[in-house]
């Protein structure tokens, strides 16, 4: 039953029918700002999330309200250690128009490097709003081993985090559909969320557990 379920995910208001405020609801986790709750006994934490920290390459940034009824329910979120570039995904094997190498050097940190209008940096970040840009990226094809070029599908499904698994359920069509929505939430971060949830709750029964 709906009203049994602990943790809710939602980018729109709860319906008022549902009664989620009532309910064994412990959190409720949104995209906006919850207009109304009828409830004493809750409270709300903001939470800003970055594609970057969560082992993503572009500089997609997400503002994440978490509303908890219980202290120990509060969201721990673990960033990536380590934050990777487009090198990781961009394959050296696809061809491209020739061009000089970027003169630009690598930033210490990832970050969008706009070489020229709609163009990239192979060895930089995606700017998350842009999916109709070009990279300058090594390749095996060019007598100067780089070229400028689009993103091939393939690449836009890793960039976005989608899961081989469910990509095979989709058409080529619906792929490049998905792919132009940026209104689409990444995987890897919903997956830090969830494993915010995991590790409250294993910091939970270990907090209970007598010596």
């Amino acid at each position: 039953m709906f009203n049994e379920v602990d943790h809710w995910f939602s980018d729109v208001e709860p319906p008022r029918k549902f009664g989620l405020w009532y309910t064994a609801t412990k959190t409720i986790t949104s995209l906006r700002r919850l207009r109304h709750i009828p409830a004493a006994g809750w409270k709300m934490e903001q939470h800003e999330i970055t594609h970057l920290s969560t082992g993503g390459v572009t500089d997609g940034r997400w503002t994440l309200y978490h509303y908890v009824k219980e202290e120990n329910h509060q969201v721990k979120i673990y960033h990536s250690r380590s934050p990777q570039d487009l090198r990781s995904i961009l394959s050296s094997t696809v061809a491209g128009r020739p061009c000089p190498p970027p003169s630009t050097t690598h930033p210490s940190s990832p970050s969008v490097i706009q070489l020229r209008p709609n163009t990239f940096h192979g060895s930089g970040i995606l700017p998350w709003i842009n999916r109709n840009c070009f990279v300058i990226t090594p390749s095996v094809f060019s007598p100067t081993s780089w070229v400028r070029r689009r993103i091939s599908d393939q690449e836009w499904t890793s960039i976005l985090d989608m899961p081989e698994v469910f990509l095979k359920q989709l058409s080529p069509m619906d792929r490049r559909t998905l792919v132009g929505d940026t209104s689409f939430v990444p995987l890897g971060m919903v997956l830090k969320l969830l494993d915010s949830f995991c590790n409250g709750n294993r910091e939970d029964q270990t907090q209970g557990t007598p010596p």
